[in-house]
Formats: C-alpha cells, sequence, structure tokens
C-alpha cells in the first residue's frame, strides 16, 4: 500500500515577504557580526530588530537558539 510521502524541505516560517534594502556597510557589518555572535542568519537579525522596534512579537525564528537557556549568575557559573 502506497503512503503519501513526506514534505522535504525546512518547515514553513509562516506568512512572509521578501523585501530588498540597501543598507549602509556599517549596518550590514554590525548586523553580520550580531548573527554570528547569536547563531542565527542575518536577516533573523534584522526581523527581530525591526519587531522590536515596532513593538510586535519576535518569530521564533528571529531568536537565538540559546535565547532560551537560563543564564546562571556569575558565581553559579564556574
Amino acid at each position: 500500500m502506497d503512503r503519501p510521502r513526506a514534505k522535504s524541505g525546512p518547515k514553513p516560517k509562516g506568512n512572509r515577504f521578501r523585501v530588498t534594502a540597501a543598507l549602509p556597510a556599517e549596518v550590514v557589518s554590525i548586523a553580520d557580526e550580531m548573527a554570528q555572535r547569536e547563531g542565527v542568519d542575518r536577516t533573523a537579525v534584522l526581523g527581530r530588530l525591526l519587531c522590536e522596534r515596532l513593538g510586535l512579537p519576535v518569530p521564533t525564528y528571529c531568536l537565538s537558539p540559546n535565547s532560551t537557556q537560563e543564564e546562571l549568575p556569575l558565581s553559579k557559573a564556574s
């Protein structure tokens, strides 16, 4: 009996639109540094910053994978 094929590819991230913008090189450089530090891509950083500025909820895919971990106080970290 044939089973339906599972969808391949990444999980959909919701209703989104592609936007092209020319940004100052310094802004892109800072966004790239933030993205590398947070373990996400540049689009996630820019999306998060825009949502925060507009007072909108930040989508989970814009958050660092490490952002859900609770940080230990420095006295307990070692």
